[in-house]
Parts: structure tokens; sequence; C-alpha cells
């Protein structure tokens, strides 16, 4: 019997899938609100029978998008243009 390795040939871990709930709560928010964000198009998701899963990775690219940086929210702020999340209400 062969046991597979954790990662693969190219020597990268696969993603583990998460579900909306795990990723709400991993964000702090509701499952609606990643409902939302990946009707947006703003969160990559795929769906398994009636159920969403989202890849760590897209998750990770998701994080780092929205991640607030000083010089960028500075210069946001300066320029009157404040990014905000398509769930967000002005």
């Amino acid at each position: 019997m062969h046991v597979s390795n954790s990662t693969d040939s190219s020597g990268v871990a696969p993603d583990r899938y998460l579900t909306t709930d795990a990723v709400a709560e991993r964000l702090g928010v509701s499952a609606r609100t990643i409902h939302r964000l990946i009707d947006a198009g703003e969160l990559a998701a795929f769906r398994v029978g009636r159920q969403r899963r989202v890849a760590e990775s897209d998750l990770g690219a998701f994080v780092e998008e929205y991640r607030e940086r000083p010089d960028r929210a500075r210069r946001a702020a300066a320029a009157g243009q404040a990014r905000r999340l398509p769930t967000e209400r002005r």
C-alpha cells in the first residue's frame, strides 16, 4: 500500500478546503458575509453539491488583498479613496 506524502510532486503542500462557516469563524464575520463576498467575486470558492468551499490559499490571497498597510491607507485617505469591502455600506 502506498501512503502519499503531504506534498505533491512540485514540493508544494496541497490546499485544504474550508466551509463558509469555517472561513467566517477565522475572519470573525458571519457566514452570510462570506456568501456575499463569494457572490461579489471577491473571494474565490467552488461548490460541492449545495455546499461551498474555499481553498486556504484563496483565503490567504483575499486577506493579503485587503490587509491594511499604513502607507497605502495613508495615501488612500489623502485621496479620499478608502477601500471598502463590497459588503460595507457607505
